[in-house]
C-alpha cells in the first residue's frame, strides 16, 4: 500500500498533487493554513476518508499552528 506524504504550499495543493494523492491507499497531509485544508480535504473526500488528525503548536504564543490529518482509501 502506497503513502503519499503531503505538505502542500500555504495556498493549497496545487491540481498534480491531489490528483496523485487520489490514487495513494494512504495520505499524510501537513498543513498550517486551514481554509485550505478543508477545501483539499473536501476535494479528497470521494476517494479517502480522515482516520486521525493532530494539532501541532509548533510556535507558542502565535496564533500558527500545523495540522496533520491521515486518510485512508475508502473501500480498501
Amino acid at each position: 500500500q502506497e503513502i503519499s506524504p503531503t505538505s502542500p504550499p500555504y495556498l493549497s495543493c496545487i491540481s498534480q498533487v491531489l490528483a496523485a494523492a487520489r490514487h495513494a491507499g494512504s495520505v499524510i497531509y501537513l498543513s498550517c493554513n486551514p481554509a485550505t485544508l478543508a477545501r483539499d480535504l473536501a476535494a479528497l473526500e470521494a476517494t479517502h476518508h480522515v482516520t486521525d488528525a493532530a494539532l501541532f503548536d509548533q510556535f507558542p504564543h502565535t496564533p500558527h499552528a500545523e495540522v496533520g490529518v491521515v486518510l485512508q482509501r475508502r473501500g480498501g
